[in-house]
């Protein structure tokens, strides 16, 4: 944001108003077409992101919403709410895991990215072993 503001002599604030103003309409001519809605939020420091909601098949963005600040479900309900209207048949989605998501999408058949399974379970996992236990040596055997 910051770079934009510089590079147009305007406040970053100013460049966020005009970019949440913006409207692209994604969905054209695209009635009764069955998707698989990828969805994925980047940010760019703490404060901005993007929400992507993009085709599996196509490749093609078919919505996009910025946010400030934390990505909630009602952005996600939103953009789905977006794609019904305008004649998409949703035949699954894959999405990040956002708390509560699935449970409010749980209309459709909807599936967790494989990069956030992995990182949810590497949460619960040691990159490390930190202490020998009593049972097993440093090599993973018996002792005898």
């Amino acid at each position: 944001m910051l770079q934009l503001a510089e590079q147009y002599n305007m406040s970053a604030s100013t460049i966020r108003r005009r970019l949440n103003t913006y409207r692209y309409e994604f969905c054209q001519n695209i009635e009764n077409k069955r998707v698989i809605v990828l969805i994925d939020t980047t940010y760019w420091g703490r404060n901005f992101g993007v929400i992507v909601f993009k085709d599996s098949c196509s490749k093609k963005i078919l919505w996009r919403k910025y946010i400030e600040r934390k990505k909630t479900v009602a952005n996600y309900l939103e953009g789905i709410k977006y794609l019904k209207d305008n004649g998409l048949i949703i035949e699954g989605i894959v999405c990040d895991g956002l708390y509560g998501l699935i449970k409010k999408l749980s209309q459709y058949s909807v599936q967790l990215c494989v990069f956030h399974q992995y990182k949810i379970a590497e949460r619960y996992l040691t990159l490390r072993l930190a202490y020998r236990t009593r049972t097993t040596d440093w090599k993973g055997s018996l002792p005898t």
